[in-house]
This record gives structure tokens, sequence and C-alpha cells, in this order.
């Protein structure tokens, strides 16, 4: 009996050894984890801060040249990774007009846009444009999956028009 306790004492040492190994492996896992995340989010704040205090549903570079003077080692492929992942998320929209680069919105909501077509600014309506839903008993509504619904204006600014 002695003997049999001494073995178990023996294996449960080794299992100790190893359940010590792997939860401090894992804490430190953890801690690079929340690290990096930590620094993400402090990027991604500073891009929603950059992105919500412009109205002129900036492009990716535009916010890149902004954040770069608040984060100079920050690179565009952050810039642009960390706008994908807050567009994927629904905290921001990306706005692709007409085959134009992509531009970034704060607003989420179903809203239309005015694009000017001699300086490519970028506006949001100041009323409600936006269609009304669709009628979902129509067969072809029934057939398929409508996600979004994007309408775009076109036409000369008041600055271009005069």
């Amino acid at each position: 009996m002695a003997e049999s306790c001494q073995a178990f004492r023996h294996v449960a040492s080794g299992l100790t050894s190893r359940f010590f190994l792997t939860f401090h492996f894992s804490v430190n896992i953890v801690i690079v984890i929340i690290t990096i995340m930590q620094r993400v989010t402090k990027q991604r704040e500073i891009l929603m801060k950059v992105l919500r205090e412009r109205r002129d549903h900036p492009t990716a570079d535009s916010i890149y040249t902004e954040v770069k003077k608040i984060l100079p080692n920050i690179s565009l492929g952050t810039v642009y990774r960390n706008l994908e992942k807050l567009a994927e998320q629904g905290t921001i929209k990306k706005i692709e007009l007409s085959g134009k680069q992509s531009r970034f919105d704060p607003v989420t909501l179903n809203h239309a846009h005015f694009r000017c077509i001699k300086c490519g600014i970028v506006e949001d309506l100041p009323f409600n444009a936006v269609p009304g839903p669709l009628d979902h008993e129509e067969p072809w509504v029934r057939e398929r999956k409508i996600l979004d619904i994007k309408v775009e204006y076109q036409g000369l600014c008041k600055k271009c028009r005069e």
C-alpha cells in the first residue's frame, strides 16, 4: 500500500508540474493576446475619432494622413485592415461609389449620398432619400436575401456649379 501511495504522489507531482507549466504558458499567451488587442483597440479608437471629426467621407489614404499625426508609427496597411474590420463589424460604413476609391462613413444608418462628378466630394443628403422597404410578398424579393441599399446621387456640388 505504501508503494502505491508513493507511486500516486510521483504521478500527481508530475501532473501538477505539467498543470502549472501549462497554466503559466496559457496565462502568458493571454497576456500577449490582451496586449495586442489593446494596441489594436487604441488604433481603432483613434481611427474612429478621426473619422467622426470629418464629415467628408474620407478615403483610407486621407484617414491615414490624419492618424499618422497622432500615431507616427502606424502603417497604411494597418489603417486599411482596421477600417475593413470596423466596416465588417458594422461600426462604420464602407462606401463604394461608382467604381471610385472606397470612402468611410461613421453614420451606419441607411442614407443617401451625393457625389460631385467634378471635384469628387461626397456628402450626406440632409433629408431622407432612401426608398422604402421592399414588398416581401413579391416573388423576386422572396427568392433573394437583400443585405443593403446604396443610393448615390451624382451631379455638381454648390461650389462646382458656380
